[in-house]
């Protein structure tokens, strides 16, 4: 029941937050984990990037996509540069009301976690492990 409640969840969120940015990220859900990483100030996401960027091969073993978010704006990868503008992406998936947040959303579309400080490529990989599904695919492979 949890996980139909965190599914339901997860994809209202992602199809409120905006026609485009809806499409590209429900094209992930059951391929690719997804990271949000949004902010208002473009130096805490750079910072961010730089610690996921310590570990690309990490982020592509556990299937995982980064998605910068600014107020205005939104771009698809640990490039630095920001995408076209979007209405209202940032306001409809930002929760927290310090200036920096970082989403996880699992291979299901539920929301894994939900922080305001930078996340290590440490505690995200840890974390991603030790969900039943990262686990299959250990296991798999």
């Amino acid at each position: 029941m949890r996980f139909l409640k965190n599914l339901f969840f997860g994809m209202l969120v992602l199809f409120s937050a905006g026609i485009s940015f809806s499409q590209d990220i429900t094209k992930h859900e059951w391929k690719d984990r997804v990271l949000l990483v949004l902010s208002d100030n473009f130096s805490k996401i750079e910072s961010q990037l730089q610690l996921l960027k310590k570990d690309v091969n990490g982020l592509k073993e556990r299937k995982l996509v980064v998605y910068q978010i600014m107020p205005n704006s939104y771009k698809k990868g640990l490039e630095s540069t920001i995408a076209p503008p979007s209405n209202t992406i940032y306001v409809d998936m930002k929760k927290k009301e310090d200036n920096f947040e970082i989403v996880l959303i699992g291979l299901d579309g539920g929301i894994k976690l939900r922080q305001t400080k930078l996340l290590t490529s440490k505690k995200l990989f840890v974390l991603i492990d030790s969900m039943p599904m990262r686990q299959a695919e250990i296991r798999k492979n």
